[in-house]
Order: structure tokens, then sequence, then C-alpha cells
């Protein structure tokens, strides 16, 4: 990728239609003859349902996607999470779109999703659908949408927590680990 490419919010603004003016125009140009953030652009605007896929697609999509993205809820180093709509079922969701070319085994992730995916815990997050985006093949993960803030953010509030409320939150995310666990699921980022 070139050092000038769309970062994660940057591409995100573009695709949900949220640049105006000069920073519409630089995103547009650099868009036009970047080859891996044409890829980008036309993976969540091809494969996810979007109100500015039209346009920044340039035509008309055969059918409705599945998934319609709303906003990004965040990123990381391993791929971009949506808040999308699942139109075959109605139903609000998570997004996980994994990145290309991060030397990851693509594979490997959609097994572990899919073992994920058999995982019931009233601390975990459910998986729902697993796949490969058709427009390019990059993997996806659609999961449970969770409202609330994370633990982290839950953790770094200024007002001191009873170490009672502490071991209590804690305790129930062991108990989703052990869940995971006796399904032969090894959670990489806890």
């Amino acid at each position: 990728m070139q050092p000038t490419c769309l970062d994660d919010a940057e591409l995100s603004a573009f695709v949900e239609g949220r640049l105006e003016g000069e920073k519409l125009e630089a995103a547009r140009a650099h868009v036009d003859t970047c080859d891996e953030c044409q890829r980008l652009v036309a993976a969540y605007t091809g494969a996810f349902g979007h109100e500015t896929s039209k346009a920044s697609a340039g035509g008309e999509d055969e059918g409705e996607p599945r998934y319609k993205l709303l906003g990004v809820l965040g990123t990381g180093a391993m791929g971009i999470v949506h808040h999308a709509h699942d139109s075959s079922l109605d139903r609000a969701v998570a997004l996980k779109v994994l990145r290309k070319g991060l030397g990851i085994e693509e594979e490997r992730l959609l097994r572990e999703a899919r073992a994920m995916a058999k995982l019931r815990h009233p601390n975990a997050v459910t998986v729902f659908d697993a796949g490969r985006l058709p427009s390019d093949g990059t993997a996806f993960i659609a999961m449970e949408l969770v409202q609330g803030e994370t633990l982290r953010t839950w953790l770094a509030s200024p007002e001191p927590r009873p170490y009672t409320q502490v071991l209590r939150v804690f305790a129930q995310c062991a108990r989703a680990l052990a869940a995971a666990h006796a399904l032969g699921i090894v959670h990489r980022d806890f």
C-alpha cells in the first residue's frame, strides 16, 4: 500500500458518505489511483449494502446484499468491525471484515468462527455467520451486536470500583473463557 492510503477511519467515512469538500475530493482522487483502496471500497460497498454503495461502486448491484453497513464500531490489527443490518434475519449484527495480506491464515480464522458458533454462554458473543466476500474472498464474521462499553473502558472509569464488583465481572469473563476452552477454542486477545 502507498503511504497516502486512507486509514480505517477515512475509509469508513468515505464509504459511509461522511466526507465533504476537500477531504472528499482528496479521498476520491486517491481511491481512483490506488488498487488496494479500490479493493477495500469495492469489498465494503459491493459485498455489503450501504447507502452510498451505488455511487461508490459505480453501478447497480445484482440483488440486495445480506449485510448493510451502518457504521464502524472499531478497528484493530486484524480488521474493521462494523455495525451492520442482516437483511435475511432482520437484526443488527457486529460484522468483522478481516484485513487482507496480514500473513494470518484466514481458513484457520474461519474454522475458529465455526467453532465459536457452537459456543452458548451468557458472557460470550454469539457468532451467527462466517464466510468470504463474493467480491474478493476477504473473510468476514457476523456476530451478536452487544450494546455497552468495553471492559477496558469500564476499568478505566475515573470512579473507583469496589474489588467485589471487579471480581464479579472478571469471574463472568473467566466462566466464558472456560466454556470456550471446553470446546477447544483459544481466545488470543483476552
